[in-house]
């Protein structure tokens, strides 16, 4: 390995123990402890060092969000091989989202928190072009179902390209969960005992919508979501095996 290559690989391994500890921060203390300040004080690196990695406390926190979307897409790229339909697989990535969400409150608050907030005034155009790319590929993963669905023939043709459809389920679920981490009571307001039952039932109101097959009526989606449920647990340790939802 060349001197330029061995670089690139001491600076990316500092980057990810900055990360860790900037995580350690939020767990610990909260979104606002994350600062270029605390981040020295916890680190052996002076502040100068951080700043070769991160310009200033929105580039940090482009690369905490950039990590957390890239655990979450490879959980639903690992949920996705759920052995069932087109449709039970989404239902499977949704499941595993939901975990993700339990398992991690702190971070899961962080992402709701991020996406919601101007970073891209601030953040470097390097950190903010990352969590671009981390935000596509879960939009990646539900174009790869919608274009199985079509292809086996679960999904008639749609009015409305794949993308726009993605970003709706995509709203649906991260709405759901902003609102219900934002006003907990909100839930009980609407008369919603579950919020995840409530988002299921929700999801198939939009698939039956769209005519993906089988419909809710066609097979017993309480059963094939419980078998999801196992999988999630056994296939994708790193939920940290939290109960059901």
């Amino acid at each position: 390995m060349g001197t330029r290559e061995r670089r690139a690989r001491e600076f990316q391994q500092r980057e990810e123990q900055m990360l860790d500890l900037a995580t350690d921060l939020l767990l610990e203390q909260g979104r606002d402890a994350i600062t270029m300040e605390r981040l020295a004080e916890k680190s052996e690196y002076a502040k100068g060092t951080l700043y070769k990695h991160f310009s200033c406390r929105e580039d940090l926190l482009c690369a905490l969000t950039t990590r957390r979307m890239a655990e979450i897409s490879m959980l639903l790229q690992r949920a996705r091989q759920y052995p069932g339909g087109s449709r039970a697989r989404l239902l499977a990535t949704l499941i595993a989202y939901e975990y993700y969400a339990h398992s991690h409150p702190e971070e899961f608050r962080l992402l709701i928190a991020l996406v919601s907030g101007p970073l891209s005034d601030r953040a470097s155009p390097e950190h903010w072009h990352k969590l671009e790319q981390a935000q596509e590929q879960l939009f990646q993963v539900l174009r790869e179902l919608f274009g199985e669905a079509r292809e086996a023939g679960d999904l008639p043709e749609l009015p409305m390209d794949p993308d726009p459809l993605s970003f709706g389920l995509w709203s649906l679920v991260f709405g759901s969960y902003v609102l219900g981490n934002a006003d907990p009571a909100l839930c009980r307001r609407a008369g919603i005992a579950s919020l995840e039952s409530q988002l299921h039932g929700m999801m198939h109101v939009v698939l039956d919508g769209a005519g993906w097959h089988p419909l809710s009526h066609e097979c017993d989606y309480a059963a094939v979501i419980e078998d999801i449920h196992a999988f999630v647990r056994t296939q994708l340790p790193e939920t940290a095996q939290p109960e059901a939802p």
